[in-house]
């Protein structure tokens, strides 16, 4: 009777195609920079919207040239209309009242009878005195920068 440890070729399947092992040549993808394993470039190139930008890359996109940009590109750097839609405004309403709920001070003086977050929120947005900027997604990819006190609110 034979056991496996005395039968050279135990284990050893032989379905073809490959006789001489030497001919498999493994390779690898190249990679375009130094750190192709990194989980934080894997990251930016699925979802670039994490990126974060900071404001010296963002603040020479800010700056209006000509208050509406018109289409005759006098405003290279703003494409779209100066109006805060209701999805910015809901967001930054829910961003801004997450931020008062967790105990950030408010930007305006509250009358003493308002004390629900939402409400400051609302009255901050009103007078323009939330130190936001809008970043706005443009088909082309790129992002467009807006001072949430240069929009116009309908």
């Amino acid at each position: 009777m034979e056991v496996a440890d005395d039968v050279e070729d135990f284990g050893v399947d032989d379905v073809g195609g490959f006789d001489d092992l030497d001919a498999v040549v493994v390779t690898t993808e190249p990679t375009t920079s130094g750190n192709a394993g990194d989980p934080m470039e894997i990251l930016y190139r699925h979802h670039p919207e994490a990126i974060l930008d900071y404001a010296e890359k963002v603040s020479p996109y800010i700056p209006l040239q000509q208050v509406p940009p018109s289409s005759d590109g006098k405003d290279p750097v703003h494409k779209t209309q100066p109006f805060l839609s209701v999805y910015e405004r809901t967001k930054i309403l829910g961003f801004r009242a997450n931020q008062l709920a967790q105990g950030a001070p408010p930007y305006i003086a509250r009358p003493e009878h308002v004390t629900n977050v939402h409400e400051i929120a609302k009255m901050e947005l009103e007078q323009r005195r939330l130190p936001y900027i809008i970043k706005r997604p443009l088909p082309n990819g790129t992002f467009e920068y807006w001072r949430l006190s240069d929009m116009m609110m309908i």
